[in-house]
This record gives C-alpha cells, structure tokens and sequence, in this order.
C-alpha cells in the first residue's frame, strides 16, 4: 500500500513538471514568433521608408528651386557620400541606395518624422544639375557672426527648415532640447565662437558629441564664393567637455555658382562635413564634364552655321573665345573642370583671366543681344 501511494506521488510530480517544461516550451514559442513578427514588421517598416524615399529623392533631384516636407516613419537615416558615390539608407537595416549621379547634401543622419528637402540649381555658366539638400524639421541651425547678404537670403529662404539667428551671449547658454542634431552657422570674424575662448564648447552642446557640427562662412561681399571652413566636436566624457576642431578648409570662389543663388554656399550649411560636401561637389564636375562635351559640339555647329551665312555680327562673338578658336577654349576649360575633380582646394573653372566660364557666358550673351543662335 505504501509503495502503490509513493508511486502515485512521484507520477503527480512527473506530470507537473511535464506541464511546466511543455509550458515553457509553448510560452517561448510564442514569444519567439512574437519577436520574429515584430523583426518582420521592423523590417517591413524600414523597407517601406526606402521605396519611399527612394522616387523622392530622384524627383526632387530634378525639380529646380522646390521644397518638400514629406513625413516619415521615425527611424534613423543615414546619408554618405565616399568614393564621389553617395547612398542613404535605414541605420538598422543595413541596406544602402547608391545615387551615384545627384549630390545629397545632408547631415550624417537624420531621426525624424518630417523630412525636409530642396532641390537648388548649379550654373557654370548653363545649368549642370541640381543640388539636392536634404535635412530635418528637428535638426536646428543657429546662425551668428558677421552680418552678410548671403546671411539674410539664407534665414529668409529656409522657413520650412529649423533655422534660428543668435548672438555669442546666447550661444554660451544653448540648451540641444529636443533637437536631434545640431548645426552652428558662423559668418566672418564676429561672434566666431569656433576659435573664441579656445574654441571650448558650451557643456550641454559638447555632449551632442558627432551629432553637433559647424560650418565658417567667410563671404566675400564684392565676388561670388567664400572661403568655408568645417568644424566637429572633439567630445570627451571626462568632465563632459568639448572643442571645435577644424576639419577643412576649401575656397569655393573659382566654382561658386553664377546662378541667382549661390547653391554651392547653400550645400555647405547642410554638408556633415568638408569630406561629404567635397565628394558631393566631384560628381557635380564630373557631371560638367560630360555636358561640356555636348556644349563643344553645338558651339563648332554654331560657328559653321555662321561661317556659312557670312554673318560677321555672330561670327566676332564667337570669335572672344580666343584667337585659337573653339577647340582650345574647350580643352582650356575641360581642363579646368578636370582640376575640380581631382583637387577641389584649386578648383577655378570660373576663370579669372581670358578663359574660363566667365568667358563662355559674356560670349554667349553677346549673341543673345545680336539675335545670333545661342550656345546654351
């Protein structure tokens, strides 16, 4: 009788830990497949935000002067540009868009809802392409320094964007609040707070790390372009305590554009860096490069068109190109353009002496004004 009662025990035991271990079992089962979905759905969500993002990109790439303020799902994305090729992607997912042909000019990330991009167009002196600048309703510009028309076009064309003007006072007391990055937009010698006091950093902006930037604008009032020179947060956690430290310098005034904004000057306040702004710029004259090819051959079909007629009018503007004619104006200038894209720091395709883009331009408003055929 007793053995018959332990045996029964030990089989009730038995059962029990069977229900537990087949429990077990059945909770993980379910808290695996939970997970799983949740990983699927995740996945869902950032694939979704590429193919989204992918036809805003190329359209607003090829919409001159257009704003657009898309909403996104709040995940974290990134944009690069190394090698002159540039990609963007989700940071978690791991996958990357190249855009091997449109410059992004954007922060390293972006973690938003809403997305804020302009597309503004670079002449030198026809049209090359659009600059494509891309930032965040949460990543704030402070701008102060010296008082400068570039720097009230600037406040006056970026109201959809997060932009504010200070003075120094105000910058020793800045406080990052919500904002996800943090840009300083600094013109000229006044208010320079990236060499003032040794270029130390306010304590709540030093601990942004990476994720603060900056940018000197020297603008020089009389000529198109400025000397731009790129800054980061060299951050440490001991005593939570940062310094500006420059990471470049390029003088854009030999390829500023001639249009009626200054879109290099615009892709430098976005840029993450001198690195990213400069890689950005490359494929813009590796893109001239191609065009200048497509210019060569209407301006030898135009000066044959002219030489035919016998219509000297015409004839003598094209002939300001140079006494060697039209094929050594091009090669002078592919030149240039080529030098661009090699070493950006010497970049003058706008040309300060006789060739250059400059000329080009003057030549081609002369037949505009004899009611000749234009060159572009």
């Amino acid at each position: 009788m007793k053995n018959r009662k332990k045996k029964g025990q030990v089989q009730i035991q038995f059962n029990w830990i069977f229900i537990l271990i087949a429990g077990a079992v059945i909770l993980l089962f379910f808290v695996g497949l939970v997970v799983k979905q949740k990983g699927v759905a995740e996945q869902g969500i950032r694939t979704e935000i590429l193919t989204a993002l992918k036809p805003i990109i190329t359209a607003e790439a090829f919409s001159e002067k257009t704003k657009i303020v898309v909403e996104v799902p709040d995940e974290e994305v990134f944009f690069h540009c190394t090698d002159d090729v540039s990609n963007y992607g989700i940071q978690k997912a791991g996958v990357a868009i190249d855009t091997p042909i449109t410059p992004i000019f954007a922060p390293e990330s972006i973690m938003t809802t809403k997305m804020v991009s302009w597309s503004l167009p670079y002449q030198m002196p026809y049209k090359v392409m659009d600059l494509l600048i891309v930032s965040a309703i949460n990543n704030k510009y402070y701008v102060l320094g010296d008082e400068t028309k570039f720097r009230t076009e600037l406040i006056n064309f970026t109201e959809e964007f997060n932009f504010d003007e200070i003075n120094s006072g105000e910058y020793t007391s800045l406080d990052p609040g919500d904002n996800f990055r943090i840009r300083m937009v600094v013109f000229g010698s006044t208010n320079n707070v990236f060499t003032e006091n040794g270029g130390v950093i306010p304590k709540k902006l030093a601990a942004m790390g990476k994720k603060l930037s900056g940018v000197l604008i020297d603008k020089k009032e009389t000529i198109n372009g400025a000397t731009l020179t790129f800054y980061e947060n060299e951050y440490s956690s001991i005593g939570n305590s940062g310094t500006w430290v420059s990471n470049g310098e390029i003088d854009t005034i030999g390829f500023s554009s001639m249009g009626a904004k200054d879109s290099v000057l615009y892709g430098a306040v976005f840029a993450e860096s001198k690195d990213s702004f400069e890689c950005n710029m490359i494929k813009v004259f590796t893109r001239m490069n191609l065009l200048n090819k497509v210019y060569e051959k209407k301006m030898k079909t135009v000066e044959e068109h002219f030489g035919n007629t016998g219509n000297n009018d015409c004839t003598k503007f094209l002939e300001q190109l140079g006494g060697a004619g039209i094929d050594s104006f091009m090669a002078d200038l592919q030149d240039k353009v080529g030098t661009c894209v090699s070493a950006l720091k010497v970049c003058d395709v706008l040309g300060s002496g006789e060739w250059g883009a400059k000329k080009l331009q003057s030549t081609n408003q002369g037949l505009l004004g004899q009611g000749c055929m234009r060159i572009y």
